[in-house]
């Protein structure tokens, strides 16, 4: 990714992303420890996953919720994660990641 100036217009889509990111940095990174279930793996990711948000954010649709495009964007960075350590994912109910969602919400 190239460096923008902080005087350059094009910078200021980032700087929302990551103000998105940072208001649910903690959903997002639960998310990411219960797909990879890992610590250190899930902090990489998680890490990753902050990126590719910022990267991507042009195409995120303000119409529909930041919290499910994010949640995709995470478990993409996090099985790409799993797959480059040559682990498979657990798969999750979705009523269990909604779960996982609900009850990161309710600690903040």
């Amino acid at each position: 990714m190239q460096d923008v100036p902080a005087n350059d217009p094009r910078g200021e889509p980032y700087e929302e992303a990551f103000r998105y990111i940072l208001a649910h940095r903690t959903m997002l990174k639960a998310y990411v420890q219960a797909i990879v279930r890992d610590a250190a793996l899930a902090e990489d990711a998680f890490s990753e996953a902050t990126l590719e948000i910022a990267r991507c954010w042009v195409r995120f649709d303000k119409a529909r919720p930041f919290e499910n495009w994010a949640r995709g964007v995470a478990r993409r960075v996090a099985f790409t994660q799993l797959r480059k350590q040559g682990r498979q994912p657990i798969a999750l109910d979705e009523g269990v990641r909604e779960g996982l969602f609900y009850i990161a919400h309710s600690v903040l």
